[in-house]
């Protein structure tokens, strides 16, 4: 946040702790996230991801083409191609909803209770309880 800006909303009534809320918590690129479950790979090419974009899309068109192969000819079990469709836009889903989970509310990763490991504390954060 720049000065002039903080010195505007200053100016305009607000407190410190109301102007620091104020640039803290943005909306980020979540919504991408939620087409990625309608769209396998969105979040992935989007953020340059290629190698990532890249076996979803395969997955995704394989799966699709097993799946009318099987159709074509007749085949009982065609729908098991729908599985590995399934799993292309839950991977694209759950991959963005985890790199863009904490952009709406950056702060909210910091707060724990040390009750898992993390990777600055190892083991010992099972004992660890903060408060």
């Amino acid at each position: 946040m720049s000065e002039e800006d903080w010195l505007s909303q200053r100016a305009e009534g607000m407190e410190d702790a109301d102007i620091d809320r104020s640039y803290r918590y943005r909306s980020g690129d979540q919504k991408s996230a939620y087409i990625s479950l309608l769209i396998p790979s969105y979040y992935q090419w989007k953020t340059k991801a290629v190698a990532k974009a890249t076996f979803m899309d395969v997955l995704e068109i394989g799966s699709i083409a097993v799946t009318v192969v099987l159709k074509v000819q007749d085949k009982s079990y065609w729908w098991y191609g729908f599985l590995g469709i399934a799993a292309a836009h839950l991977w694209s889903f759950a991959d963005a909803f985890i790199c863009t989970q904490w952009d709406s509310n950056p702060d909210a990763n910091r707060f724990s209770f040390g009750v898992l490991p993390t990777p600055d504390q190892g083991v010992a954060g099972f004992f660890n309880v903060k408060f």
